[in-house]
């Protein structure tokens, strides 16, 4: 009688045991394969690479090709609604401070939040040489990459460097939203387009709704920069 109920009692345990041993598996796998994935951030990893690649005597021309190269280093599906490249070209322009009223302007130049400054040059104001809606509506699957480049040109022998800058809007479900951009003088602004009673309507980015919308559907920034050179080293 006792050994009998020992071997009921020890079987029961081992029913139990592979049960909840199965159900932490099942838990387990779960976890990493459906929650975990949804839980983590949507991770691109840009990469921009301005470069001279030729020089028209004929027509004084500079040609620049900027290469960019977008990595989904995540384990989910990343969806770009809106990409976006630009180049800014810069010329600098020598200073006439002497030892006193270059400590003083620094003083000044400093109060602003990302001030700088520099004693013997400075840049003169930039302007913008170029534009481009890159990788609009791309999908990148777990570890994919994908690489485009943009060549332009700009005048030889008169910029100093230019400062290239790779803006990326994307999100789990980014691909079925409408986001445009507006070019303004010295920043680019995002708009928000959707359609209401047939009509489009635009909310900009620092609008409510467009707020509400992009922690909604968790719409993540990423942004990438290079600068170039275009001083003669030989």
């Amino acid at each position: 009688m006792g050994t009998d109920l020992s071997t009921k009692v020890n079987n029961w345990v081992q029913v139990i045991a592979i049960f909840i041993a199965g159900l932490w598996v099942a838990a387990e796998f779960g976890y990493f394969q459906f929650l975990l994935p949804q839980q983590q951030p949507n991770y691109l990893n840009l990469n921009l690479k301005l470069e001279q690649i030729g020089c028209s005597n004929e027509n004084s021309a500079l040609a620049v090709k900027a290469n960019i190269t977008c990595t989904n280093t995540s384990n989910k599906i990343i969806k770009i609604t809106a990409g976006y490249l630009e180049v800014w070209a810069d010329r600098i322009k020598k200073t006439s401070y002497d030892s006193s009223g270059y400590e003083k302007h620094i003083y000044n130049k400093l109060e602003d939040y990302e001030g700088q400054t520099s004693r013997y040059f400075e840049r003169i104001q930039g302007e913008r040489v170029y534009a481009s809606r890159i990788f609009s509506k791309a999908i990148f699957n777990p570890g994919e990459t994908s690489s485009l480049s943009r060549i332009f040109h700009i005048p030889a022998n008169f910029y100093d460097y230019l400062d290239g800058n790779v803006y990326i809007l994307s999100g789990p479900d980014a691909d079925k939203l409408t986001i445009r951009h507006k070019v303004h003088q010295e920043y680019i602004e995002w708009i928000l387009v959707l359609k209401e009673n047939g009509v489009d309507v635009e909310y900009p980015q620092q609008s409510e709704k467009f707020i509400q919308v992009r922690e909604k559907e968790k719409i993540n920034k990423t942004r990438t920069n290079d600068v170039l050179s275009l001083w003669k080293t030989d």
